[in-house]
């Protein structure tokens, strides 16, 4: 049967991934480094805040409030980039995710106030320290005494935008054929809006018969350009 396509909303959305056969994706503390530096990069690139965060060995939560219809294009570039480092830093091949990642829309307050604590205490259920904060790879969001003005500030706003107006409606999510991007005057910022649009750097590679790295830098050196 196939599968059906995801229908996006602007707004908060807890994400959940796990690694095939319910294998270990973080490995040492480089890999953890890893994706936050993965996730920094793509939150320039694509336009989105991470509220919560908590990496497990064999999993991870992300809280995101996204701001474009584009959360399958975030986590698609996010998983595909992470398995490209995991598979060659540990020289394996093949995918590293179980499936497509889990993902909830965040409707209410309480259901926010809820996932937050959920998230943050995963670290505590496995045993890996006794509260929250302790952990060096989870979000300390709950603990009243870490919360900082930016982090209060920044989950006002959340709360504001996310419950204090109308939710926005479903948006369909478009794009042209690669080739209309790859014909910009300016390549580099045609390569960049593809890969915003949705094309994986591999195709964009491919099509312009370049190394995947190549397009890695071009993509790297726009973002950070921004």
């Amino acid at each position: 049967m196939p599968r059906l396509p995801r229908i996006e909303r602007i707004g908060l959305h807890h994400v959940l991934d796990r690694g095939v056969e319910k294998r270990n994706i973080f490995l040492d503390d480089g890999d953890n480094q890893k994706f936050i530096r993965l996730i920094e990069e793509m939150k320039i690139q694509f336009n989105f805040e991470v509220l919560v965060y908590c990496l497990m060995g064999n999993h991870y939560h992300l809280l995101v409030r996204i701001n474009e219809v584009n959360l399958s294009l975030i986590m698609k570039q996010l998983n595909h980039a992470y398995t490209l480092y995991f598979n060659r830093k540990y020289g394996r091949v093949g995918t590293l995710w179980q499936g497509r990642y889990t993902e909830k829309y965040v409707h209410d307050e309480k259901y926010l106030e809820v996932l937050m604590k959920y998230i943050e205490q995963n670290p505590i259920r496995a045993g890996f320290c006794s509260r929250i904060g302790e952990y060096p790879w989870a979000s300390a969001l709950t603990k009243t005494s870490g919360l900082g003005i930016d982090e209060l500030r920044l989950l006002a706003e959340f709360r504001d935008t996310q419950f204090r107006k109308p939710a926005p409606p479903f948006q369909p999510v478009t794009r042209r054929p690669l080739v209309e991007y790859l014909n910009n005057v300016d390549r580099n910022q045609g390569i960049l809006t593809a890969v915003r649009a949705g094309y994986m750097q591999i195709e964009i590679a491919k099509a312009l018969n370049l190394s995947n790295a190549c397009i890695s830098r071009i993509v790297r050196s726009k973002t950070v350009g921004a």
